[in-house]
């Protein structure tokens, strides 16, 4: 891991020459000095990984990154769990705060609950009334085919 380190020679130089320079010259200097700062670690990154690409990594390494990614998916997904849980439980905790305020939101609820009851029963009403018109016409309809049956078979 030595090579990840951020203190290479390439670029503490540059850092310190940004810090001089934000210090004592006009900013024409520190874009000049930030432009150079930017470019070295663009550098170093990309042998870096070139460096890393030509070699591949043994398949017991690529296992435990593997392992460790779906480790640490499971630990975030938890964490993120635990963090609706508790604003969850801080919302309720301040909407029901009070005895008051709970029996506030109890009664809209049951409001609403039988709100929803009543146009559900509307539509039950609705629909079997619907049911009782159309089982009427038909039921008319097979009673002039079974009497118009019975007048060609008599």
């Amino acid at each position: 891991m030595a090579t990840s380190s951020n203190n290479t020679p390439d670029t503490a130089p540059a850092a310190e020459t940004e810090s001089a320079a934000t210090q004592a010259t006009p900013s024409k200097a520190r874009k000049t000095t930030t432009s150079r700062k930017t470019t070295s670690p663009r550098k170093a990154t990309t042998s870096r990984s070139t460096a890393t690409s030509a070699a591949p990594k043994p398949p017991v390494a690529q296992v435990t990154d593997l392992a460790n990614r779906a480790l640490l998916v499971q630990v975030g997904a938890g964490l993120q769990v635990r963090d609706d849980v508790v604003s969850t439980v801080r919302d309720l905790a301040t909407k029901y705060g009070t005895r008051s305020g709970l029996e506030r939101e109890l009664k809209r609820y049951e409001k609403r609950g039988a709100a929803a009851r009543n146009r559900f029963e509307k539509q039950v009403r609705r629909v079997r009334r619907d049911f009782d018109k159309q089982s009427k016409v038909v039921t008319g309809q097979v009673e002039k085919i079974v009497s118009s049956a019975h007048g060609f078979i008599s």
